[in-house]
């Protein structure tokens, strides 16, 4: 009994309870927003569904069905505001901080499409670390989404059948539409996935669900905190002085120094033929840009005194005669890989 009691008691804490309800919530707004669709799609093939004559639905009223359900969508995510915090109230739930974390986790996500991921959380419930995964992000609801759509329209389809006792195994023209359906299928799939690559600079538009690692910098990254750290005049120093530390040359050439070797094993993964082919801010093409900075690695010495160093600072070859000689030099990863592309990115 003691241990079922302990099991019950570990089920009701931790983050599995919140996941659990977040999630039915989601799958309702998701329902929600869906019935003006599915509202549209009957009042489109009225005649084909026979839905509405069947359940005695006039044209009339199903149209103000959709408008009700058009109003109805926007009072009722408003009232789910006082609902969530009322349980973050009654069961000590942190709703907002965990969306707010799950935002920042897709943001920052190494993956563009996060279920190719192959880090699970692990100290999560594992019916529930897929859930977590998705970080309930606009990529969980567009799955959400185009599953119930699918299955909304499978069964009309199956209900269009019946209604009109038509035998699909019977039609002599089966194979020909399958055949087409699936070229058809595959040929929206190809120019969704061109229309998701592409890039309209001029409106700043990177291409759907792009990751900072892929297309970004980290300039961007800490304007976005500056702007949420608004009003917090602490943290907005502090993002001011990391900014001007990311923007600063010196930091730069030390940054350099220091992973010299990666980077010249490396150099060719940090760079794309598109990126080459870019102008860089000082007016010249990156590649020249790539040339100078890597003659410059070549020729740069580790710890060696640049011009401008203070002589009363020691230089870095005093450096590694202390602890500094037992740094570890394994390649860079997370947020040093972000600022060596971005460095190298830059003139």
């Amino acid at each position: 009994a003691d241990s079922r009691d302990e099991e019950i008691e570990l089920e009701s804490e931790g983050v599995e309870p919140l996941m659990e309800s977040y999630s039915v919530y989601s799958n309702e707004v998701t329902a929600l927003i869906l019935s003006v669709f599915v509202n549209l799609f009957l009042m489109a093939f009225e005649k084909e569904t026979q839905i509405p004559e069947n359940y005695g639905i006039k044209p009339r009223d199903l149209l103000y069905y959709t408008f009700f359900a058009v109003y109805i969508t926007m009072w009722t995510l408003f009232v789910d505001i006082f609902l969530l915090n009322c349980q973050e109230l009654i069961h000590g739930w942190k709703v907002y901080d965990y969306v707010s974390y799950q935002k920042y986790r897709f943001s920052v996500r190494e993956t563009r499409w996060m279920m190719d991921s192959r880090v699970l959380d692990e100290s999560i419930a594992e019916p529930m670390q897929t859930l977590d995964l998705m970080c309930f992000s606009s990529q969980y609801y567009f799955v959400n989404s185009l599953y119930a759509m699918g299955t909304f329209i499978g069964m009309f389809g199956i209900t269009t059948f019946i209604r009109w006792d038509y035998i699909i195994f019977s039609d002599q023209a089966l194979m020909l539409i399958c055949c087409i359906m699936f070229v058809f299928g595959d040929l929206m799939q190809r120019f969704l996935k061109f229309l998701a690559d592409r890039k309209f600079r001029r409106i700043g538009w990177r291409g759907l669900w792009v990751t900072k690692q892929i297309e970004g910098t980290v300039d961007d990254d800490v304007a976005a905190k500056l702007a949420i750290g608004e009003g917090r005049q602490a943290d907005l120093e502090q993002e001011r002085l990391e900014l001007q530390a990311l923007n600063s040359e010196r930091f730069r050439h030390r940054f350099l120094e220091r992973n010299r070797p990666w980077i010249l094993q490396h150099l060719v993964e940090l760079l794309t033929p598109e990126s080459l082919e870019t102008i860089g801010p000082d007016g010249r093409p990156v590649v020249e840009y790539i040339r100078d900075v890597y003659a410059e690695l070549m020729a740069m010495g580790e710890g060696a005194r640049r011009p401008g160093d203070r002589s009363d600072i020691s230089s870095d070859e005093d450096e590694e005669q202390g602890p500094a000689k037992d740094w570890p030099r394994e390649p860079l990863q997370g947020a040093s890989l972000a600022i060596a592309r971005l460095w190298l990115r830059q003139g």
